[in-house]
């Protein structure tokens, strides 16, 4: 393919093109491309060049274009909502540090510090917190009586949401599933069995992305977190419940990887998920960073809709897009 700068897909591709610096040229843009399921607008458009938080619109547009780009390569994707439906009151769950950061970079003029509660930790949160000395006094006057109001008691319940909800809805697992395959073109839950991997994005409290990609020939489950370091365990143990009912007989033999690609900011993590699909897809190392993130952002995003909203993109041409929109 002899193209030296994105326009020339213009030419040679017989499609619109403006530049991500004059994105503003699309506002009245209204374009879909029934093969990735995702009307393409301004506000799409946006919302990635202007530093927002990426919504599941934006995670479904991108994973049915890598996966029509790659058909090759047998990846089940699941949509963003299998996993708050399987695990809502788990996936409900944030660190409160998150919280801050999230605030942070949706709202410029907050001073990015946590809070003495927010310093504590999740456990202590949980428990109910009893303050019993002498809080203050109030004084006040009202038909020349002074009244006098002390706060001599406190009390701050922390509730705890999986106290009143099972972790995990296992009776729509087969449902989930079984939608699973079907958006896959499987032709049923024991067909996930027979793909290399299986795809979950992971949403949490409508602030963070994560990712969850079980390897079926490596008997491999990766996790990746772009804020937290740690793996939430019940998170995987929901891994390990899907790999028996999809047939798996030996989900112990299975080996748990954590990735922790660091985000400098609060509003980078679905672009880290996104990646974390396509490097499977190319069969590269997880090593992507920041700097990588901020180029797709940037430019290749804007370049993937803009392209895949008007014609089909094919391996050949998705790869190309990456290397012109690095120039």
């Amino acid at each position: 393919m002899t193209l030296k700068k994105i326009e020339d897909l213009q030419e040679t591709h017989k499609i619109v093109y403006v530049h991500p610096i004059n994105y503003r040229k699309y506002s009245m843009i209204n374009e879909r491309n029934s093969l990735y399921g995702v009307t393409i607008d301004f506000r799409f458009l946006e919302e990635i060049l202007t530093n927002q938080y990426l919504a599941s619109s934006h995670l479904l547009f991108y994973c049915n274009l890598f996966r029509h780009a790659y058909q090759n390569i047998k990846i089940a994707i699941a949509q963003c909502y299998f996993f708050a439906e399987y695990m809502e009151a788990s996936t409900k769950q944030i660190d409160n540090s998150m919280l801050d950061t999230q605030l942070f970079a949706k709202n410029y003029d907050i001073d990015h510090k946590t809070d003495q509660l927010n310093q504590k930790s999740s456990s202590e949160l949980q428990n109910q917190i009893t303050i019993t000395q002498n809080q203050g006094v109030n004084n006040i006057t009202s038909n020349n009586k002074q009244w006098t109001f002390q706060v001599t008691n406190i009390t701050v319940v922390k509730n705890n949401p999986l106290q009143n909800k099972e972790k995990y809805n296992v009776s729509k697992l087969e449902t989930l599933l079984t939608q699973m395959a079907s958006q896959n073109d499987l032709k049923d839950i024991q067909s996930l069995n027979q793909q290399e991997y299986l795809f979950f994005p992971i949403n949490q409290q409508n602030n963070h992305w994560i990712s969850l990609i079980i390897c079926l020939k490596e008997k491999k489950i990766r996790y990746f977190d772009s804020y937290n370091s740690h793996t939430n365990q019940d998170i995987i143990k929901a891994a390990m419940e899907i790999l028996k009912f999809i047939g798996v007989t030996m989900p112990s033999e299975y080996t748990i990887s954590t990735h922790y690609n660091k985000q400098d900011n609060g509003f980078d993590c679905g672009i880290f998920t996104l990646i974390s699909l396509l490097y499977t897809y190319q069969r590269l190392p997880y090593n992507y960073n920041q700097q990588l993130v901020t180029k797709y952002r940037q430019s290749i995003l804007y370049n993937f809709a803009i392209v895949g909203s008007q014609i089909q993109v094919n391996q050949e041409l998705l790869e190309k897009i990456i290397q012109l929109s690095m120039l």
